[in-house]
């Protein structure tokens, strides 16, 4: 079936098409579910890996920092793991700073990749969500047909190439045209057309997470240097700013991590 919609033209998009291929053998909510969890794995296991390097580079600029001259008092070698060796080298007080600085970069740039985390998996998050969406809506379509019925147009050479499986066709491109909305013009065709609504205080919630996932998907992460964070929205959508009106860019990300102001 899928070979066969390729070859329409102006065909839905072959995301669309897999996610109605995907609703005749899992369920939607199933497949959300497992992806959720699979995020959180991430996160737990990510986030250990990298404090545990933290603690490792942070502990060899610390040993660059009080280092002891030749003349000093050579402290007792410190406690080590059975399969790891103490080992000592001899270096300049140029090399040792040389060495200190190196390190104290690695340092900042490991500190950061907390925040590099969050922008991924936030972003993984987001898709996880469109796809339980989608998957959802295919499942609705395709057994009530009639809820996508509209003015919209599609051309005879569409309809006759589509004409054996012409339901699973307009629901591709039902799909595929939600696909394209706007995080707040998706919640208003789900409650117009299906009635179905976010309770309010989800929807602020991921306002502000549909917002941050556009920053980071389509802009790098960065945000230019303006007065509000509002005028930045504008460039994404006219209609995600509630969430985070008075918000500010925290100053040790680099990248867009928004903080509220108090």
């Amino acid at each position: 079936m899928t070979e066969e919609l390729g070859q329409l033209e102006g065909e839905p998009t072959d995301n669309a098409i897999d996610v109605i291929e995907a609703v005749r053998v899992s369920s939607p909510n199933a497949v959300f579910r497992l992806n959720v969890r699979r995020i959180r794995e991430l996160l737990e296991a990510a986030w250990s890996g990298i404090e545990d390097k933290r603690r490792k580079v942070s502990n060899i600029v610390e040993k660059l920092t009080n280092i002891s001259t030749g003349e000093e008092q050579i402290r007792e070698p410190e406690s080590v793991a059975p399969d790891e060796r103490m080992m000592s080298i001899k270096l300049t007080e140029p090399q040792v700073e040389f060495l200190r600085e190196v390190m104290s970069t690695e340092e900042k740039f490991v500190q950061n990749l907390h925040f590099h985390l969050h922008n991924i998996l936030c972003v993984a998050i987001w898709g996880a969500l469109e796809g339980y969406i989608q998957a959802a809506l295919a499942a609705i379509f395709t057994s009530n047909p009639d809820l996508m019925t509209s003015e919209k147009k599609i051309s005879v050479t569409d309809a006759i190439h589509a004409r054996d499986y012409l339901i699973d066709y307009l629901v591709a491109k039902e799909l595929d045209d939600i696909g394209r909305m706007s995080f707040d013009r998706c919640q208003e065709y789900l409650k117009s057309r299906l009635h179905l609504q976010f309770s309010n205080e989800h929807t602020e919630k991921m306002r502000g997470a549909y917002f941050l996932r556009n920053v980071i998907a389509h802009s790098a992460g960065f945000l230019r240097k303006i007065a509000t964070v509002e005028e930045a929205v504008l460039d994404f959508d006219q209609r995600i700013h509630a969430n985070f009106r008075h918000a500010t860019v925290h100053e040790d990300a680099p990248s867009a991590v928004l903080v509220k102001e108090t």
